[in-house]
């Protein structure tokens, strides 16, 4: 299974994505439960910024306050490099306070008057490094039609590359930043080279914006050797209006390597519900710290997954199996010195339906070329002190093939259970889907069956993540279709879920079909936790 890229997911729950671009990440989610819970973490972070990223209301002494307290910030091991405030403006009850000051701030006070690396939206490595000195000040822009690209602000270390920008008109006001560079279609353009002037390809990135500014960012996880990176900006459209753009941006990555510490974990391996563990590597980086690892399937789970695949096959056909659904990874954190976890990645707490992340940045998988063979690199926010960090492994997740199945009659709907869930057919109906084509045929009727389903489920049950049907002659269809845990219990004490499932291409509601669980997700929670300390 190829993941959707973090990017993409972002784009999708900002609602930035044309409506076939949306299908497809949605038929990826029914049957990805990591992408499903980035998704999650990122609708949970746009809602946390909706009910709190609003401006206070300040008192009158605001500012007096401030400036009595002002005091020259001096980090303990790093120096900040001094920034220029050439002209500030701070309303605040109807002041207004002019600063032209060549001095190094407060962090606090940083946020007041600083750029987009002082703002919420900006995760806490990347304000930690610029605290520490770490960002660079560019005020490199060009201008046309009127309008202002300015590139502000940079961050850069082995792990990413952070930038802020603002699309400025002649008053100096701040327009829109989005650039859609994302749209092949769009004519922006954004390209990154290496140090010898190759194009980098498939890069991780992400956008978010606040108050006019925006920050680009730039996974450089896959590419630990680079010496140098040159961003290149080609745009020919800002807020609207059309012109050209061109900026280049080099960024040189020698003296960050200095920044980054690495600790090899090659001798940790470990073995437990029928899923291998082994540990690689832990990089310390400013704005990041990475975990490498891989997970696969132990050799009597191997087989027992094959011999399943084998009749399962023999039941619905072998093209109906994706073999890239059945995986594996790990439920684990990395706590410090005083047992307080720093990052948890898929862990389980009250109140939540699911498996949680926090303190995470970015997690990726590369599958290998036997099923269920993933390597892992996870990043989360470093600690802000040097301290030792250790793993604590509390269990594993495995996607495996399953024998279950449903026979279902749309006149008599069942209800069912499931490893640790209760589940009710609410409804059995053909969908139409009226759909453009081309001018010889504009209009286009496409019919699927749709079903509905509703349920409840503990927090650590299995989950169906794949179904299969066949109808009542035995032909078998491909189930797409979406997945809901909601952190609400119903009266048994479980957490609610809601399900849709979606076949194509059927006309009419079949008098009987069964239902194959295809691919199942379970949980195995460590009696005694595996611990393995980091950075020795």
């Amino acid at each position: 299974m190829n993941c959707v890229k973090a990017d993409q997911l972002s784009q999708y729950v900002d609602k930035l994505l044309t409506e076939q671009e949306n299908k497809q990440i949605e038929d990826h989610l029914a049957n990805c439960e990591m992408c499903r819970q980035i998704v999650t973490m990122l609708e949970e972070e746009n809602n946390f910024l909706q009910e709190t990223l609003k401006s206070p209301t300040l008192p009158d002494d605001f500012a007096a306050t401030i400036l009595e307290q002002l005091e020259p910030y001096k980090p303990e091991k790093v120096k900040p490099k001094k920034r220029v405030w050439n002209r500030v403006l701070i309303t605040a009850a109807g002041v207004a306070l002019a600063l032209g000051v060549s001095t190094t701030f407060s962090p606090s006070f940083a946020e007041l008057i600083g750029g987009i690396f002082g703002k919420q939206v900006v995760d806490e490595g990347l304000k930690m490094a610029n605290e520490a000195g770490l960002g660079e000040r560019l005020d490199l822009s060009v201008t046309d039609k009127g309008l202002t690209f300015k590139v502000e602000d940079v961050i850069a270390d082995t792990s990413r590359i952070a930038l802020s920008y603002q699309v400025l008109n002649s008053k100096g006001i701040a327009k829109n930043p989005i650039l859609n560079h994302y749209d092949p279609n769009s004519g922006n353009d954004i390209t990154l080279y290496d140090h010898n002037g190759k194009k980098l390809e498939q890069l991780d990135s992400s956008f978010t914006q606040e108050d006019g500014y925006a920050l680009l960012e730039y996974s450089l996880r896959e590419h630990p050797t680079l010496e140098a990176i040159t961003v290149k900006f080609n745009l020919t459209e800002l807020d609207g209006v059309k012109g050209n753009w061109q900026l280049e941006l080099p960024i040189d990555l020698k003296e960050k390597r200095k920044h980054t510490k690495t600790y090899a974990l090659q001798d940790e391996m470990y073995s437990v519900g029928g899923v291998n563990v082994k540990l690689g590597e832990l990089k310390i980086a400013p704005t990041s710290s990475e975990l490498h690892y891989e997970t696969s399937f132990a050799k009597e789970e191997m087989n027992k997954v094959e011999e399943q695949l084998d009749v399962l096959s023999q039941k619905i056909g072998k093209n109906l199996i994706n073999e890239g659904s059945y995986d594996t990874y790990l439920g684990y954190r990395i706590v410090n010195e005083s047992g307080e976890s720093v990052f948890t990645h898929n862990g389980f707490i009250e109140g939540k339906g699911h498996p949680i992340l926090e303190g995470g940045l970015q997690s990726t998988g590369k599958w290998k070329s036997e099923t269920g063979h993933i390597m892992w690199n996870d990043s989360f926010v470093p600690s802000k002190k040097q301290e030792k960090l250790t793993f604590v492994l509390d269990g594993v997740f495995k996607t495996v093939p399953s024998d279950f199945s449903i026979k279902v009659n749309p006149n008599q709907l069942p209800d069912f259970e499931f490893e640790g869930n209760r589940i009710a057919i609410k409804d059995v109906k053909i969908d139409n889907n009226i759909s453009l084509e081309s001018s010889m045929t504009p209009i286009k009727n496409e019919k699927s069956l749709i079903i509905e389903m509703e349920g409840g489920r503990g927090a650590k049950a299995s989950q169906i993540i794949s179904w299969v049907m066949v109808d009542e002659k035995g032909k078998a269809y491909e189930v797409n279709g979406s997945s809901e845990i909601l952190d609400e219990k119903n009266a048994d004490g479980l957490y609610k879920t809601k399900t849709v499932l979606e076949i194509q291409d059927i006309k009419e509601v079949p008098s009987e079909f069964t239902l194959y669980a295809v691919a199942v997700t379970r949980y195995e929670e460590l009696k005694d936790v595996w611990k393995v300390q980091l950075n020795k």
